[in-house]
């Protein structure tokens, strides 16, 4: 397997990476089409390099499947010295979770905004069982999504999403929708608002919703479960027109 040449340094700024983490090596597979990273602290790298002694490392090393870099796969592998957090590294995530936390903010903005789970898996190389299981941890309330930007009702930055949300445009001839940003999505999966539901595959809906947001801590996770509801409807507006009059009562 080859080496291709690449800026170092480029590629810490694109991982961002800061001090005291280095990049230590990185490896180029293109029949895979995947970049695969190593990083450690500064010092401890010179320590690497030179053989000078040997560095007191915990546990094993980990992985975590990272953004996409160039089109390219990007897995980064750390072993984390003695002393050391990982907290600060958008490049790595939680332990025993394969996504980085730069990866687990751009899944939720995909899901956020209705991208389907057969796309994502394709579109980025992951399966989908390892996708079910990181959206069941979502669920409950297991994932959290520090500082991720979720936009209600605003399409998201992602081309992927804003191309997704253009196919799965619904047809809104039928009765009006509130608009997402509404609070009435988030009380209704809270279960802080009660309607009168005529249409079983939405009682089934709310009562698994309402399960989850139970668990969810992550304000963010509860506002994706909200935009889940607020699909639901906007695409079956024709169906729920006896339980959507009553959320445009609440929404005046």
């Amino acid at each position: 397997m080859r080496t291709e040449p690449v800026n170092q340094a480029a590629l810490a700024h694109i991982l961002r990476l800061r001090e005291p983490w280095k990049i230590k090596s990185h490896r180029f597979d293109p029949k895979k089409q995947q970049l695969d990273v190593w990083i450690a602290p500064a010092e401890e790298q010179n320590h690497w390099l030179r053989g000078s002694r040997q560095v007191l490392l915990v546990g094993r090393e980990q992985t975590w499947r990272h953004l996409d870099t160039g089109g390219w796969h990007t897995f980064v592998h750390v072993t984390t010295p003695e002393g050391y957090s990982l907290a600060p590294l958008n490049c790595a995530g939680e332990p025993g979770e394969p996504f980085s936390r730069g990866m687990v903010k751009f899944l939720f903005e995909l899901l956020y905004n209705g991208v389907e789970l057969g796309a994502i898996c394709s579109l980025f190389s992951i399966s989908l069982d390892q996708l079910w299981r990181f959206k069941f941890a979502l669920d409950n309330g297991r994932v959290s999504i520090d500082g991720a930007q979720a936009r209600a009702g605003k399409a998201s930055s992602s081309p992927t999403a804003s191309a997704a949300n253009r196919i799965n445009e619904p047809d809104r001839t039928g009765t009006a929708v509130p608009d997402p940003s509404e609070a009435v999505w988030k009380r209704l999966a809270m279960g802080d608002l009660n309607i009168d539901i005529r249409v079983l595959s939405l009682k089934l809906l709310l009562t698994r919703v309402r399960s989850q947001m139970s668990l969810i801590k992550d304000d963010h996770v509860r506002e994706l479960k909200a935009a889940e509801l607020h699909r639901y409807f906007n695409r079956n507006a024709r169906l729920l027109a006896h339980e959507l009059s009553q959320l445009q009562e609440v929404a005046r």
